[in-house]
C-alpha cells in the first residue's frame, strides 16, 4: 500500500477501493487505510455476487474485475468505515466465539436430554459425561458475556449506544452488542424497515398474475442471529411492556399466528431501537 501511494501521481482523496470484506482477512488491509487515510469500502461477497445477475467462471483475476464493475456502478451507494469497522473486530471476535459455545452448548445437551425422556437409565451415562461438559460451557458463555461488557465499557461511544438501546424493554446486552456490531454502530442500516429485511424479519408478498397469490412470509436469507436474539427479546418486552403485552395477547385472541405476532413485535422493538437512536434519548416505558 505504501508503495503504491508512492509509486502512482493520483489524487487519493478521489480514490476509492472497493473490496470484499472477508473477516479477519481484511484486518491488515483496513490498518493500512486508516492509517493512510484511504477510502476503503468493504461489501459483502454475497451482496457483490447476486447484484451482477448470472456469472460463469471463477478466478481472482475474473472476481476482481466483477467486483471493479461492482464498485463503478454502485459507487453511490458506498460506505467507507473502515476505522469504525476495525475497532468493532474485537466485539465480532467475542460475539462469534459465544455463538460458538452456545452451539455446542445445545448440540451435546440435546441427545442426552431427548434420551432421558424415554429411558433414564440409559441416558445416565451419557449425562455422567456431558453433564460436566454442558456446565464448563456454561461458565465460559458467562465469562464471554463480561468480556464484551468490558469492551463496550472500554469505548464510550459504544457503550452510551448499548445503553440508549437497553432503554428499549425487551433489549438486553448482548443483543444490543449484536446490533452495534451489525449497523457498525448505527452509521449503516439506521432504518427499522432496512434492518428488518437484513435480520430476516421483514415480510414479503409473493403474487404473481392469477396462479400465484401466497401469504407474506419473511426471507430466509439474512441474519438469522440477529432474528433469534430479538425473539429472544420479544418474550422479555411481553413481560415488561404494557403496550406489547395487550398487543400480543389481543392478536393471538383474534386468531393470528403466535409466530406471526412475535415477528411483528420484533419489527415493532426495532422500530423503537432505531426511534432511540435518531432521537438519542432513552426509550420511556409504558406503566406495567
Amino acid at each position: 500500500m505504501k508503495s503504491l501511494k508512492k509509486s502512482q501521481a493520483l489524487d487519493w482523496s478521489e480514490v476509492l477501493i472497493c473490496v470484499e470484506f472477508t473477516g479477519i482477512y481484511t484486518i491488515d488491509l483496513m490498518k493500512a487505510a486508516c492509517k493512510y487515510d484511504l477510502r476503503l469500502w468493504l461489501e459483502t461477497p454475497l451482496h457483490v455476487k447476486r447484484s451482477l445477475g448470472i456469472q460463469r467462471g471463477k478466478s481472482d483475476s475474473v472476481d476482481a474485475m466483477r467486483l471493479a464493475e461492482y464498485a463503478s456502478r454502485f459507487y453511490d451507494k458506498a460506505q467507507c468505515n473502515a476505522p469504525t469497522i476495525l475497532e468493532l473486530q474485537p466485539l465480532r471476535e467475542l460475539i462469534n466465539l459465544r455463538e460458538r459455545f452456545v452451539k455446542s452448548l445445545k448440540m451435546i445437551g440435546a441427545h442426552p436430554k431427548e434420551l432421558a425422556s424415554i429411558d433414564k437409565k440409559a441416558a445416565k451415562p451419557l449425562r455422567d459425561v456431558s453433564d460436566p461438559v454442558i456446565k464448563s460451557i456454561r461458565e465460559q458463555i458467562e465469562v464471554t458475556n463480561r468480556k464484551i461488557d468490558e469492551f463496550l465499557r472500554s469505548k464510550p461511544e459504544f457503550f452510551e449506544m448499548s445503553q440508549l438501546i437497553q432503554s428499549v424493554p425487551g433489549i438486553g446486552p448482548i443483543t444490543a452488542a449484536v446490533l452495534i456490531l451489525t449497523t457498525w454502530n448505527f452509521q449503516r442500516l439506521c432504518d427499522a424497515k432496512k434492518l428488518a429485511t437484513y435480520g430476516c424479519m421483514a415480510p414479503f408478498g409473493y403474487t404473481s398474475g392469477t396462479s400465484i397469490h401466497s401469504k407474506s412470509k419473511t426471507s430466509k436469507m439474512g441474519d438469522k442471529r440477529l432474528k433469534t436474539l430479538l425473539q429472544l427479546a420479544v418474550y422479555n418486552a411481553i413481560k415488561s411492556d404494557k403496550e406489547l403485552r395487550e398487543y400480543y395477547h389481543k392478536k393471538v385472541a383474534e386468531g393470528k399466528p403466535k409466530l406471526l405476532v412475535a415477528n411483528n413485535i420484533r419489527n415493532k422493538l426495532l422500530k423503537r431501537v432505531i426511534a432511540v437512536v435518531k432521537r438519542n434519548s432513552p426509550y420511556a416505558i409504558h406503566s406495567v
